[in-house]
């Protein structure tokens, strides 16, 4: 009996594998996106990061250490950053006129440091006149001398100058007072007395306000600096600032004893060399 033929199958290749295409497109978008990820991570990577990364990708690839890149521009986190060196003066708390940029403060030096190019040529040569002639006074915290570049800024203690909530001068300051009106009279510029309070409400019968007596305590300093003339009474100012000009935290009774002051500010002053009469 003969063998029947095997009948052929009507249906075509079933393969269900992908182009060769494919693959290789696949492959080459998870490469860009590997690429892509990595240059992200690197605009935000230590050194230490980075070669923990690279070691991974090495050991996933079987790639030789020498052919991955170095970081570049990457520190590590134990790396000191060189020292920056920057001349920072100290300012003048709380002036109230001219910038005080560039401010230096000079408390009880034999001398002034050496002025800046842009500093008044006699604003220097007053401080130093006045920390030199002035230095029992700057030692004892009865004031304080400072300077900017326009001007030379003497500020009074509170404690040492008025009695509380008076504006009549303590008679151990007057010799202060008047050693300082020497000192100033050698030199020409404008004189501007402030007086300075802190912002605990004044009670007293005499005074309304402490803008009462912030202003009252400049005019008695002002009275003494122009007393027989020594200072033109043309060239001096009084004013009255209240507790509007703090230098120190109110809320402590250290900061509000630093803001019940009197400063004396001498602009561009222009000084006789000769340094007498």
């Amino acid at each position: 009996m003969a063998a029947l033929p095997k009948r052929r199958s009507r249906r075509g290749n079933t393969s269900s594998s992908s182009p060769g295409w494919m693959t290789t497109l696949a492959d080459m978008f998870m490469l860009l996106m590997t690429f892509f990820i990595l240059m992200l991570s690197f605009s935000s990577m230590d050194a230490e990061k980075y070669r923990a990364m690279v070691t991974s990708l090495v050991e996933a690839f079987n790639m030789a250490p020498d052919q991955m890149p170095e970081p570049q521009g990457l520190a590590d986190e134990d790396t000191e950053s060189p020292a920056i060196s920057e001349d920072v003066p100290i300012p003048m708390d709380g002036a109230p006129a001219a910038p005080s940029e560039g401010d230096a403060m000079l408390r009880g030096q034999a001398s002034a440091e050496p002025a800046r190019p842009d500093v008044h040529p006699g604003v220097e040569q007053l401080a130093s006149m006045l920390i030199s002639e002035m230095e029992k006074a700057v030692s004892e915290e009865q004031i304080d001398v400072g300077f900017d570049r326009q001007r030379v800024v003497i500020r009074f203690n509170d404690e040492a100058t008025f009695p509380v909530g008076s504006a009549e001068l303590i008679p151990d300051i007057r010799p202060v007072v008047a050693d300082i009106v020497e000192i100033v009279a050698r030199c020409d510029g404008e004189v501007v007395v402030t007086g300075h309070t802190d912002n605990r409400p004044i009670v007293s019968d005499r005074y309304r306000s402490n803008w009462d007596l912030s202003a009252a305590r400049a005019v008695s300093l002002v009275h003494e600096l122009v007393l027989n003339r020594a200072i033109p009474a043309e060239n001096v100012v009084a004013a009255g600032r209240a507790e509007t000009r703090p230098i120190a935290d109110n809320d402590t009774a250290e900061g509000r004893e630093k803001n019940r002051r009197v400063e004396i500010e001498i602009y561009e002053p222009d000084c006789d060399t000769g340094g007498g009469d």
